[in-house]
């Protein structure tokens, strides 16, 4: 017999709360039993249509939980599988494609090229660079050319990299004046930046000064992925940044107020002996920090 009600054979209907709160009428007589105070139906109303809400939100987070569990290993597994084949310097766009999701390969670049460029500064050679994104693997072979001649004594060297020589002959129409911007760069001449002609002026004074904030708008390299935040040529911005710090106080402060990238590559170019450190593990946690940030939704 249930705890509230229950109808018997005779066709008699018993309230059981504990005690009886009323006898079995005749049916003939057909007596109402006496109804049960508002407060004490609506209390019992609230409980039965409270408790399938509850049961449902509870089910509800349980499988969110499995779902966000079932994720971030499936996450996990694939950042596993992408840091191993960058650290085995695979080409970025084989590594990028195990994780499956093309929404994070752009974030993830900047991380991995310096994973790349390390390779290359250890190998004393930009050919890991080459497995990076036409865009990427300009700004890792700079910077391999740049960490390979700031261990030198060479100014010409590390202020005008061999690689932004041969990038500089490739794309103006009077190569010889690439090696006057080395002179000139080198030996701090800002005032002979005009013989640079007009769309270099801007760029061989932030070189000179150190300073990014003097570096213009792209022009023969191109716009979109050669960019950075304020439209600025992302070649003159690293370059005179690296510029200014070296010329403050050499490779130790290129390694302790640089960017992310450039601290790891100083530090390797101060003592190769240590490798890239933990280049794989910041890798790593910068992506599942990115597939974690990704919608479910847009996950492929």
């Amino acid at each position: 017999m249930n705890s509230f009600a229950r109808r018997t054979v005779s066709g008699c209907l018993v309230f059981l709360a504990g005690a009886a709160l009323g006898g079995c009428r005749s049916a003939s007589k057909r007596t109402a039993p006496a109804p049960a105070p508002a407060a004490t139906a609506s209390a019992a109303t609230e409980k039965v249509t409270a408790t399938p809400d509850a049961g449902g939100a509870t089910a509800a987070a349980a499988a969110a939980k499995a779902d966000g569990a079932d994720k971030a290993a499936a996450d996990s597994a694939a950042c596993d599988a992408f840091v191993n084949a960058v650290v085995a310097q695979k080409s970025y766009a084989d590594s990028v494609r195990l994780l499956k999701r093309d929404d994070v390969a752009d974030t993830l670049a900047g991380e991995a090229q310096a994973a790349y460029a390390c390779a290359g500064l250890l190998a004393k050679s930009a050919v890991p660079c080459e497995r990076l994104p036409a865009h990427d693997a300009r700004d890792c072979s700079l910077a391999v050319s740049f960490f390979q001649a700031a261990t030198g004594g060479d100014a010409a060297r590390w202020t005008f990299p061999d690689f932004l020589a041969e990038v500089c002959k490739k794309v103006r129409k009077d190569p010889a004046s690439c090696d006057k911007a080395r002179e000139i760069i080198a030996k701090g001449q800002i005032d002979r930046c005009g013989e640079l002609g007009a769309d270099s002026v801007g760029d061989c004074r932030a070189q000179i000064k150190g300073d990014p904030s003097l570096c213009p708008p792209p022009a023969s390299i191109g716009k979109g992925k050669h960019e950075d935040e304020k439209g600025a040529d992302s070649i003159c911005v690293s370059s005179s940044r690296r510029i200014g710090l070296m010329r403050s106080g050499g490779l130790a402060a290129v390694r302790d107020g640089g960017s992310d990238g450039d601290r790891l590559l100083a530090a390797v170019a101060l003592d190769p002996s240590k490798g890239c450190g933990d280049v794989g593990q910041r890798l790593r946690q910068a992506c599942v920090k990115a597939l974690k940030q990704l919608p479910a939704s847009a996950e492929k």
